[in-house]
Formats: structure tokens, C-alpha cells, sequence
């Protein structure tokens, strides 16, 4: 699951496919951007430092210092003329093209779930409410320079046949440290079956948690 948030406008073949992008990423993550190896070179001023990746080492490439970040994209012109004689000029249009730059919001922290400590208050049972039941889940909380910043409300959600169970906990101001995250649950399911909880991040990223439920 991506986790950050983007925003584009898909024109197709008879326009530019992207106006505008944006990624929204926890500190020392990569960007959750998918492209062709080949199709673009890309060029980062990050406090200053002026750094240059192809489209491989733009993928790995993990941010340390939170802020907002312009990075430009270059078009391959070697690739996209390689592809138009390969393909024809239909395919070349169809291909995603990125916009002139984009922006990176790195956040000034990142939360590290650990799925080897999920607990609940109560034993999940299909058809009680989830009421008066809480997770839990211990998570290593890493900021910059370990400055102390406040991590906003996150949430729990769940897929699986028949479920609604939802959790959230309270916001909180923390350092780099190890910290156990306590939720209050809402909701029920209908049916016995597995439940995926997913553990979000603050972009929404999910850490997955797969536990069977029992019937009634």
C-alpha cells in the first residue's frame, strides 16, 4: 500500500499526462514513484547540495533531512526516440510522462511498527462489538537530530469479509525512542474469517497484521 498522497491530472495521448505531483514521505523513505529505469534523469537541491540521479537511483534514493524539496525531471531523449521506432508514435504518446519537476514533503519522523507485539485487550469474537477493546503494538519512533516533534492521531483499519472494526489513538510528542502505541477499537464483524488490521503511518502507509477471528 502507498502510503503517501498524490495529486495528478491524467490528460492521455492528446496532452501532458501529469500538471501536477506531489509525494508526502516519512523521513529516510524512498519516493513511491514508479517509472520506466530508462526514461528520465532527475536533479535534487536538497539544503543546498545539488545531487543527480538516473531513474534507478531515484527509487533508492532515501531522504535524511525533513523539509519540502523540488526535484527536477529530465526526459531521456536517447529512450523515448528508441521507444517511438520500436512502438510507433501511439505507444510513445501512452507512455507516463512526468511533469518539468515535482515536489517531496519529508516528514521529520518515521514510526517503525512491530508486528511481533500486537496485543488486544479482549479476544476478538465475530459479531461483538469492538467497543471496549484496545490494541496494542510496540513502535520504534525516529526523528531528526532527535529533535522532539508532535505525531499526529493514527488510525487502524481493517479489510476482510464482513468487518468494520476501525481503531485510532491520541496524538503525542516524542524523541527518537521505543514507545507502545495503544489503540481503542470501534466496530464489529459479521463473519468468521481473517481480518488484515493496517497499521497507518501518518501518510497513510500501512504496516499489515493478519489475525483470525473467532465465531460467536
Amino acid at each position: 500500500m502507498i502510503n503517501t498522497f498524490f495529486l495528478f491530472f491524467f490528460v492521455g495521448a492528446f496532452g501532458n499526462l501529469f500538471s501536477q505531483i506531489e509525494y508526502h514521505i516519512a523521513l529516510g523513505d524512498p519516493i513511491p514513484i514508479e517509472i520506466s529505469k530508462e526514461m528520465y534523469v532527475f536533479e535534487l537541491n536538497e539544503n543546498g547540495n545539488i545531487f543527480k540521479f538516473n531513474s534507478e537511483e531515484i527509487l533508492s534514493y532515501k531522504f535524511q533531512n525533513p523539509g519540502k524539496f523540488k526535484i527536477l525531471c529530465i526526459e531521456n531523449p536517447e529512450f523515448f526516440e528508441n521507444h517511438k521506432h520500436m512502438s510507433g508514435d501511439h505507444e510513445n504518446c501512452s507512455l507516463i510522462h512526468l511533469p518539468d519537476s515535482f515536489f517531496v514533503f519529508v516528514d521529520s519522523f518515521k514510526i517503525n511498527f512491530n508486528l511481533q507485539t500486537v496485543k488486544f485487550k479482549e479476544e476478538i469474537i465475530c459479531g461483538n462489538a469492538q467497543s471496549n477493546n484496545f490494541a496494542e503494538i510496540n513502535a520504534e519512533i525516529v526523528t531528526y537530530k532527535n529533535q522532539k516533534v508532535l505525531v499526529p492521531e493514527l488510525k487502524i483499519l481493517t479489510a476482510g469479509i464482513g468487518t468494520q472494526i476501525s481503531g485510532s489513538n491520541n496524538p503525542f510528542i516524542s524523541n527518537t525512542h521505543a514507545t507502545k502505541l495503544k489503540y481503542k477499537l470501534s466496530g464489529s464483524c459479521s463473519e468468521a474469517t481473517f481480518i488484515q488490521f493496517d497499521f497507518l503511518d501518518q501518510n497513510n502507509n500501512a504496516t499489515s497484521f493478519a489475525k483470525a477471528i473467532q465465531k460467536k
